[in-house]
């Protein structure tokens, strides 16, 4: 095929690579990357194209392979990449979401209502999950002395927990 032939035959080339491009689901700006692509890919074979169908049929499968390339290229999103929040509240109804919050509103005013030190104890634990020694240097008291308000705080929540669960 001469460059004259193809040159004219270029518009119809073009048209064909976008609708096939479209076809496969690649958008309208990455359409038009692929027909240039397969462009230059036609035109470095021309010389060996006989017919303007030849051309077209080329062109065709041309488009074809390269919109499968770019579909190979693009970055996948893993399923399990992506960051997914495991929190009961995330999935339950309203009515469980509102008896959770009581809940915990409960559970902060039980907390609050132990003495000073018993809370002060157990939050060291529980919460910012420190030994018994790393406790006693904190409050200024022995090990033993943490271990008996410690004991005291837990067993004073069971009860409250137990009185509200009747």
């Amino acid at each position: 095929m001469t460059e004259n032939e193809f040159i004219h035959i270029v518009p119809q080339l073009r048209q064909i690579t976008l609708q096939i491009s479209q076809g496969y689901g690649v958008g309208c700006d990455e359409a038009e990357d692929i027909a240039q692509d397969a462009m230059l890919k036609l035109w470095a074979i021309k010389d060996d194209i006989q017919s303007a169908a030849h051309a077209k049929g080329s062109m065709g499968c041309i488009a074809k392979h390269l919109c499968i390339d770019f579909f190979r290229k693009r970055k996948m999103i893993s399923i399990d990449a992506q960051p997914f929040d495991k929190s009961p509240s995330h999935f339950a109804p309203p009515d469980v979401e509102v008896e959770n919050s009581e809940n915990e509103l409960w559970l902060q005013k039980r907390l609050k209502a132990l003495p000073s030190n018993q809370y002060q104890v157990l939050y060291l634990r529980q919460v910012e999950k420190k030994s018994f020694e790393e406790i006693a240097q904190i409050v200024g008291i022995t090990p033993e002395s943490v271990s008996v308000l410690l004991s005291r705080a837990r067993k004073q929540m069971l009860q409250e927990i137990r009185k509200r669960c009747r």
